[in-house]
């Protein structure tokens, strides 16, 4: 074989070997750069989705947090008007109760319930009915429909009362004039607020 064929067919070969080699070289650090490229990313993605939900997580903190200081806000707002409205009812209660007192038909209700009452707290036997200034017969005799068998009323006016009544028997004691009944200021002021909450 000729040298210079020689020469060029080993050339040739040993070029052929050098691209095989580069491409092999270049398929492998493209596909190392590849992977590191899909790598980079997938990283990014998921510091992006950690980004946004941490995001999302503190905006819905914020608004959380919003919305616990508008339901406070509106919940000291509405005990300050019920404060409000229960300090001015209170004040007017006791005119507004002596003003039921003078109407005879509240007044016979107010006694008939005082009695109702008596029923179930007292022991049959004479009662003593303290009562304001007002009460008329036909008041007497609509209590005496609603006394319980067994009971011997007593009524005593009393001019210290601006209104209601007391009733004693047996050591014990209702008490149905506007002192009494605004004596549970928790259960006067639950049921001045339930009132407030009605409809017209």
């Amino acid at each position: 074989m000729d040298p210079v064929a020689s020469e060029q067919a080993l050339l040739a070969m040993i070029e052929g070997e050098r691209e095989r080699r580069c491409s092999a070289l270049q398929a492998e650090a493209e596909a190392k750069a590849q992977a590191l490229l899909a790598a980079a990313h997938a990283s990014a993605r998921a510091r992006v989705r950690e980004a946004l939900l941490a995001a999302r997580e503190r905006a819905e903190a914020r608004v959380a947090a919003a919305s616990a200081r508008r339901q406070t806000r509106h919940r000291l707002a509405r005990q300050h008007a019920d404060h409000g409205f229960l300090a001015e009812a209170i004040t007017r209660l006791p005119a507004a109760l002596g003003a039921r007192w003078a109407e005879a038909p509240s007044r016979r209700e107010w006694i008939t319930h005082a009695l109702g009452q008596a029923a179930t707290a007292l022991v049959p036997g004479t009662w003593r009915i303290e009562h304001a200034g007002g009460v008329e017969q036909a008041d007497r005799q609509a209590a005496a429909a609603a006394l319980p068998a067994g009971v011997s009323p007593e009524w005593r006016l009393d001019p210290s009362l601006p209104a209601g009544l007391r009733i004693c028997a047996g050591g014990n004691r209702i008490d149905a004039t506007p002192a009494g009944l605004m004596a549970d200021r928790e259960a006067l002021a639950g049921a001045l607020l339930a009132v407030r909450g009605c409809p017209s």
